[in-house]
């Protein structure tokens, strides 16, 4: 999941990932308190995406539900 890395980083932002494979998209949790949404393949970080702000800390794990 190369493309959920913003340029300059060095990856440990990043705390989790989960994969979506019936809808095609991705979800992130970061440092930042971001849930981030990608569609897949992210290959390079200028791929469409949204963020959303739900916690005031680290998101330490998202996962899909319910396939999707």
């Amino acid at each position: 999941m190369e493309g959920v890395f913003p340029e300059g980083c060095d990856g440990t932002h990043v705390n989790t990932v989960d994969l979506c494979e019936k809808h095609h998209i991705v979800a992130t949790g970061d440092d930042y308190g971001l849930v981030n949404i990608y569609r897949d393949p992210v290959r390079t970080n200028k791929h469409d995406s949204r963020s959303y702000r739900g916690h005031s800390e680290h998101v330490t794990k998202v996962k899909f539900i319910n396939n999707g």
